[in-house]
């Protein structure tokens, strides 16, 4: 029976099937009905179309399943029912298609047995393999090692068979077998090359040669092997390679062009002077010979192969003959190319990304930098070997800024001994010696183990918005300072004018006074009146510096029962910037457990942030360790409160507290001061002590007075 005669039958049956199907659900009011067609969907499918039906039987099953579990009543069933289907269509179709291969592959382990004697075979041949009922019985087991060559290697092979006709005569034809099936294309201009014998006429006692015995092993173990004699001349080439390239050794040898390759009719043309030259280096050394071009099949299709061959010698080291093996390379460098051209897209993606991109091994070499990271630094990996020196030492001591390499080296080397993301803000070198701001984020990637395998990160350049964010605070403090001063010119005005006016009064009414006791005679009465002018305008000038006193000590009206959790919490998430800025860890350990408690909160932390600022500003410069503690603890009766640095420590602690007295080149002395007249107007108390090692300790407690 012809392919074509197969094809068209089950095209019926599908047909067939598919209007059955629908008249049963219909008939029926199910789905089932349907599994019939989708069986023949799987029967008559070839290649990918196979992948493509499993998989919509998957969305199928999926969705419903969702369906049948997102409604209830009636609904319900009938969306199961349309699950049930498609799970066993999906089902269905993989077993029928491993039957369908299995037989495929049983029948090539037969034609593989029992050779070509068509008294010894089967001549019947199951209807999938169409092409192999009409084969020559000669070419049965050039099909067979082809059938089996596909099957297996998953790469379809090109083979020339007689195939029977009509009248009964057999015409050679191109067979391209495909893992499964074959597809053939009539040409007979090429038929009578079938048939052939492997080894070229002329030496009609090759076989006996060495290079034709190796080359015989050659095809035994791996397939393709060939030979040539000690001039280049064919002398054996097997005969699934004719079928595939369409020549026989004769037609290769009677084309040979003296001082040429034998097999330059099967190359490419912009290919063959760089062959040539390494195949003649090889004969004139008696080296191997090795070499990777594009052949010519019979097709007319150039693909990849790779061809590989050494010598034959005799006793006395003469070169006898050559053999060797041509592998099919094309799949492979189509996966090369193909490869490489997703490595060039993702190259294109990470230059299109603005940040810089690099990787490193678990221990901190790096092992890739984007090219964007290479140009702004002004060197690869190439440039700078830093596999003889720490990873970690070599590199950022050149890149990273000198006030800020010491803090990047232990987040770095914490992170790569923890496992934990690296994240930091410092300045990077850039290639013209400036250096910049950036913010650098790695994190490790791990196998399925869990083992770190290379740590990948990121670096954004943000200069600009330091630059930005710098200029607001200092525009924030220049309008503060403003506003400091406008409000001290006020308060100043307003103190003049509220005292003022009595002290005024009260200059006059002991002017008057006087007048009248130096009267003669002096006017007692009047004098008397003056006088209590004088007290009432004193007492009125001590109302207003009262009120004045008032208004700086802050009156009770503000305090309110307060989470001093919360307190802690909003200080340390307002300085938390300030501390990354001067590479300060800031470290917390709050008491979750003290009770509520009666304060002015905006006074607290105010005095908590002075306190951190300070100890910030202690550790300035050339500190090993720039760390500050805050932590909060209770009594029965009072809140404990300790601010910690490593900074230089406190040089005169008796006096830190007086007002007006500071150590700092800007300072005005009155921080610290206003700090512990807060913490006394809560009933509280501030001091100062060392801390250990180095540095100073601010204590300071408040009273639970709930």
């Amino acid at each position: 029976m012809g392919e074509m005669q197969v094809r068209r039958r089950l095209t019926y049956l599908v047909a067939a099937t598919i209007a059955s199907g629908l008249i049963a659900s219909w008939t029926a009011g199910s789905p089932l009905g349907l599994l019939a067609p989708f069986l023949s969907f799987f029967l008559a499918a070839r290649g990918g179309v196979v992948h493509i039906l499993m998989v919509m039987c998957a969305l199928g099953l999926v969705v419903s399943g969702l369906t049948a579990i997102s409604i209830v009543g009636v609904n319900q069933q009938y969306a199961l029912s349309w699950a049930v289907m498609f799970a066993l269509a999906g089902s269905s179709g993989m077993i029928l298609r491993y039957i369908i291969q299995t037989r495929h592959l049983g029948q090539v382990h037969k034609f593989l047995a029992n050779g070509s004697d068509r008294g010894e075979m089967d001549t019947t041949f199951p209807p999938n393999f169409p092409a192999l009922n009409s084969i020559h019985p000669d070419d049965w087991r050039a099909a067979a090692y082809g059938l089996s060559r596909a099957f297996w290697t998953g790469v379809p092979q090109v083979l020339r068979l007689r195939q029977l006709q009509a009248d009964g005569s057999y015409l050679s034809a191109d067979t391209r077998l495909e893992p499964g099936y074959g597809i053939s294309v009539d040409i007979d201009d090429l038929a009578p090359k079938i048939g052939v014998p492997a080894v070229a006429s002329k030496s009609a006692s090759a076989d006996e040669l060495p290079a034709v015995r190796a080359a015989k092993v050659i095809e035994n173990l791996f397939g393709n092997g060939w030979a040539l004699d000690a001039q280049g001349k064919w002398l054996y080439l097997p005969e699934f390679a004719q079928t595939t390239l369409g020549v026989t050794p004769d037609d290769l040898n009677s084309s040979t062009v003296e001082g040429e390759l034998s097999w330059k009719q099967l190359m490419h043309p912009d290919e063959y002077d760089e062959v040539a030259a390494k195949w003649r280096h090889a004969v004139e050394t008696g080296g191997l010979f090795s070499a990777e071009y594009h052949i010519k099949r019979a097709t007319g299709i150039y693909a990849w192969a790779r061809t590989a061959a050494r010598p034959t010698h005799d006793g006395q080291g003469r070169i006898t003959g050559w053999y060797g093996t041509s592998l099919d390379m094309d799949v492979y460098k189509k996966t090369e190319e193909a490869l490489r051209e997703r490595e060039r897209q993702l190259q294109q993606l990470i230059g299109a990304l603005p940040a810089l991109i690099y990787s490193s091994l678990p221990d901190g070499k790096p092992i890739y930098r984007s090219q964007k990271l290479e140009a702004y630094l002004g060197f690869g990996l190439a440039d700078k070997d830093v596999s003889k020196a720490s990873p970690i030492n070599d590199t950022l001591d050149l890149i990273i800024h000198p006030d800020d390499v010491a803090a990047v080296k232990a987040s770095y080397t914490h992170s790569l001994l923890t496992g934990e993301p690296y994240a930091m803000k410092h300045r990077l070198r850039r290639h013209d010696g400036v250096y910049r701001w950036v913010e650098t984020r790695a994190e490790a990637m791990r196998n399925s183990d869990g083992v770190i395998v290379r740590w990948n990160g990121i670096c954004f350049d943000i200069e600009e918005q330091v630059r930005s964010y710098e200029e607001l605070r200092v525009a924030q403090e220049k309008l503060s300072r403003a506003s400091q001063a406008a409000s001290l010119a006020e308060l100043s005005a307003s103190i003049a004018h509220e005292i003022g006016q009595p002290l005024a009064t009260l200059v006059s009414s002991s002017d008057v006074c006087d007048r009248w006791l130096s009267a003669e005679p002096p006017n007692i009465d009047r004098a008397r009146i003056a006088a209590r002018r004088v007290v009432s305008s004193a007492k009125i000038a001590n109302d207003v510096v009262s009120r004045i006193r008032a208004l700086f000590k802050h009156s009770d009206e503000a305090r309110q029962i307060t989470d001093y959790g919360q307190v802690i919490d909003e200080v340390l998430s307002l300085v938390r910037d300030g501390a990354n800025r001067r590479h300060v860890r800031l470290q917390a350990e709050v008491d979750r457990e003290i009770p509520d408690v009666f304060i002015d909160r905006v006074q607290i932390q105010q005095v908590l942030i002075n306190l951190i600022l300070n100890g910030m500003e202690a550790m300035d410069g050339d500190i090993v360790r720039k760390s500050l503690f805050v932590r909060t603890s209770h009594s029965d009766n009072s809140i404990r409160t300790e601010v910690s640095d490593f900074g230089p420590g406190v040089e005169f602690p008796d006096r830190i507290f007086e007002p007006f007295f500071t150590t700092k080149e800007q300072g005005m002395g009155m921080g610290l001061a206003i700090c512990r007249t807060v913490i006394e107007s809560h009933g509280g108390r501030l001091w100062v002590q060392s801390n250990e090692p180095t540095g100073s300790k601010f204590v300071f407690t408040l009273p639970l007075n709930l």
